[in-house]
């Protein structure tokens, strides 16, 4: 599993890391990247704070994405900072599995 987030303004996208598919179970996804589309480099990356994170969306103002785990956890997590903006929080137990802003931004979705 794994995601690609494009930015509101098409600049960077928050992609979530997956290994390579193979016939075997997958481990969890707790990897992801900050990339920058125009030079297709790496700008943060490394371990994110929920396991099996398989669907990440970006606030309209593009300051915030989040990331939704297997387990249901949604982290919202500041990606220029690359650090957690609120603790986890786990809604709906695993029927959480996307996750979308409102147009404004005030409420996740």
């Amino acid at each position: 599993m794994g995601s690609v987030d494009p930015s509101p303004d098409g600049r960077l996208a928050f992609v979530t890391l997956a290994k390579p598919w193979n016939w075997h179970a997958q481990p969890p996804v707790t990897t992801g990247a900050l990339v920058d589309l125009h030079s297709g480099r790496v700008l943060h990356g490394g371990e994110l704070p929920v396991s099996g994170a398989h669907w990440a969306a970006f606030s309209p103002a593009g300051h915030q994405v989040a990331v939704v785990g297997d387990g249901g956890e949604v982290l919202l997590f500041d990606p220029e900072r690359w650090k957690p903006v609120a603790p986890t929080a786990n809604p709906n137990g695993p029927q959480v599995q996307y996750v979308t802003y409102s147009s404004d931004g005030s409420r996740l979705l």
